[in-house]
């Protein structure tokens, strides 16, 4: 899919919102998973948001070129995200690199953007996915989606100083790290 068939089924599903009663649009997070990790960050760029929640996506080396998928480059989308961004990221992942996601942060950090990137040890492309087992790990899963509930509890707060932005990264990395050695599992 591309960038701007995201952005107009995003668009529309948060407009959809509006029209239901018990929903405050004033709390609008979006998330992607792996090829929708850019998705949010798509979404955020071009209207307000309360967060933007990147689970292992949006990273890549592809992510970064400019072409008819991704026509706006990921450097400048960072730039018009207004919310702050989540990232879940796997140490053993096999298309992420922790330098891919250190360049992911530090664009995040270069446009003075509120974040909470985490890496978790041993966790593969997809651990969140319980359908695949050779892929899911639960208990980097729920730490991960206890951690993402606790950012949304930040990003939820209407109260919060938007004049001072968090900048958290934390990482839990082998010393004898080597992405070429990462295999894609089942």
């Amino acid at each position: 899919m591309t960038d701007p068939e995201a952005l107009t089924g995003l668009t529309a599903a948060v407009a959809a919102l509006s029209t239901v009663q018990c929903a405050d649009t004033n709390r609008v997070a979006s998330m992607g998973i792996c090829q929708t990790g850019r998705h949010p960050l798509v979404l955020a760029a071009s209207r307000p948001m309360s967060a933007a929640l990147v689970w292992y996506g949006s990273a890549q080396p592809r992510e970064w070129a400019v072409n008819s998928k991704y026509p706006r480059a990921l450097d400048d989308v960072i730039a018009a995200v207004d919310c702050p961004v989540f990232g879940v990221f796997g140490e053993t992942d096999h298309l992420i690199s922790i330098d891919d996601v250190r360049k992911f942060r530090d664009c995040l950090e270069r446009h003075g953007k509120s974040f909470d990137i985490n890496v978790y040890p041993q966790a593969p492309h997809g651990f969140l996915n319980d359908t695949m087992p050779g892929r899911y790990r639960p208990s980097e899963a729920n730490a991960a989606w206890t951690h993402q509930i606790e950012f949304l509890k930040v990003a939820f707060d209407l109260d919060r100083d938007r004049s001072r932005h968090f900048q958290r990264f934390a990482a839990d990395i082998g010393s004898a790290y080597d992405f070429s050695k990462h295999v894609r599992f089942e």
